[in-house]
């Protein structure tokens, strides 16, 4: 809410073999409201992936901030944050079968 600007940024997978078959997501999301003046909503989605030594592997795949111009309930806040994390979740399962398939053809 600081900034007063929508941002996102998506992280590169620092393991080679990435998969989400392999993966627990771990979503974490909140959203506050300034009395009468703004609310805002953001998301972090944080990978746990495992490499074949059995350690776990912790790190940020994407982060978004969502500005409201006008105080909305901070429920409806979280609400949108969370829609937000999930949205984007799906879209990176349906990428990568998307790669997937191409791939084996």
């Amino acid at each position: 809410m600081d900034i007063g600007s929508d941002w996102h940024q998506d992280l590169p997978s620092p393991m080679s073999s990435f998969s989400p078959h392999d993966t627990n997501f771990r979503c974490h999301s909140d959203g506050a409201t300034r009395g009468t003046t703004c609310s805002g909503a953001a998301w972090i989605l944080v990978e746990a992936a495992f490499d074949h030594d059995q350690c776990e592997h912790t790190f940020i795949v994407a982060m978004r901030e969502i500005c409201l111009a006008s105080p909305v309930a901070f429920f409806i806040a979280a609400a949108i944050a969370l829609d937000g994390a999930t949205t984007f979740l799906h879209n990176v399962l349906v990428q990568f079968h998307i790669h997937k398939r191409s791939a084996a053809n």
